[in-house]
């Protein structure tokens, strides 16, 4: 499955966007061109409306907490 309209090419072309395969199927593609890969801090995944609406409401909770 790829992300409607993507047109992705090279060494991100076989990754399945928005799926739970996302980030193995990136890790392969690393690991296949001899690249060294790091994980950092797990973020939003925003592909729509609802979703930028749901993080910008925990932006804004983050914000008043302080």
């Amino acid at each position: 499955r790829r992300f409607p309209g993507a047109n992705v090419q090279g060494p991100f072309s076989p990754v399945r966007w928005s799926s739970e395969f996302a980030l193995p199927d990136t890790m392969a593609a690393m690991r296949a061109l001899n690249m060294r890969v790091g994980i950092g801090a797990t973020l939003a995944d925003i592909d729509n409306g609802r979703d930028y609406a749901r993080w910008q409401a925990r932006q804004m909770r983050q914000a008043r907490r302080g």
